[in-house]
């Protein structure tokens, strides 16, 4: 399933998300309702109430009891000229008081986007800190579910399991279906699109960058290309991004708007081609590791 990883980002990921039907209306302000040390009385009462109304928690608990453990503040991260905290929300562990055997179905996810802080206030406003989709998984023995949850739009945007040894809770994702066809290498239709691109161009020129081999996509009538551009150095880089906002990955549609900003510890550059139209179909940053990843 690495397609989809590589049409996202360009780079190798761990969670294939399809990002289509999700609601991208903004939450201009942030919410009101959490503080920086944590969250208020207010706001603990509004998570629980949202979560006990969700309709996915609903089916997956059924009439079961569950506690919520390790609530925090949900954050977009800070907006570097004021340092101002952008919050969504909230998250929270449910703890179902009995393992449900086994569930297989769809999950809402929510990306936050990496840069979202350095847009403007006016980009800000209309759009939300986080692209939304689903994943569907198959998962035995459930007892944990990790819950992402946007206060001011009272709404659970993000169901987040995984493989949990302590409770012998085993989860895998299921293969999309129809399964995308891909091949290694770039066209030449989609190499003549690449150094056509004037913001492409002018976002490496002069720095000293690597390409990958690049890989060619079909999505049941649609085709694409990626690459990634990755710097010897981190970057700091204004341009026009093109950012996606929707994608089916069961039909290839997808949606992306043109965003203004400026994005620092740029390592890499992610770049995605629509072969039928002949233009590049999103191009965004992607932002250096924090720190070395230790390794067993």
């Amino acid at each position: 399933m690495r397609w989809l990883f590589v049409l996202l980002a360009a780079v190798t990921l761990t969670v294939v998300v399809a990002c289509g039907g999700g609601d991208d209306s903004a939450n201009p302000s942030g919410t009101s309702q959490v503080s920086g040390g944590g969250l208020t009385a207010e706001a603990v009462d509004k998570l629980k109430q949202i979560v006990g109304a969700d309709p996915t928690v609903a089916e997956i608990a059924g009439n079961q009891p569950y506690k919520l453990e390790e609530l925090g503040p949900w954050s977009a991260g800070a907006v570097p000229e004021s340092g101002q905290e952008i919050f969504i929300g909230a998250i929270a562990t449910m703890v179902l008081s009995q393992p449900v055997k086994h569930v297989e179905r769809d999950l809402p996810v929510a990306t936050i986007r990496t840069y979202y802080p350095s847009w403007s206030p006016e980009d800000r406003a209309k759009y939300a800190p986080y692209r939304q989709g689903t994943a569907r998984f198959a998962v035995d023995n459930l007892s944990r579910l990790h819950l992402s949850v946007d206060l001011d739009r009272g709404k659970v945007v993000g169901i987040k399991i995984q493989t949990e040894q302590d409770v012998n809770q085993r989860v895998a994702a299921v293969p999309v279906q129809p399964t995308p066809q891909s091949t290694s290498g770039m066209s030449q239709a989609a190499t003549t699109i690449i150094n056509s691109d004037p913001t492409l161009s002018a976002i490496i020129a002069g720095r000293t960058n690597q390409s990958g081999a690049g890989s060619t996509y079909t999505i049941a009538n649609a085709h694409f290309a990626a690459d990634a551009y990755t710097f010897d150095s981190p970057q700091s880089i204004e341009a026009d991004w093109h950012v996606l906002f929707e994608f089916d990955q069961a039909t290839g549609l997808y949606q992306a708007q043109t965003i203004h900003f400026s994005a620092a510890d740029v390592a890499t550059v992610s770049v995605v081609i629509d072969l039928d139209k002949g233009a590049i179909a999103w191009l965004e940053p992607v932002r250096q590791k924090a720190g070395p990843t230790a390794t067993p």
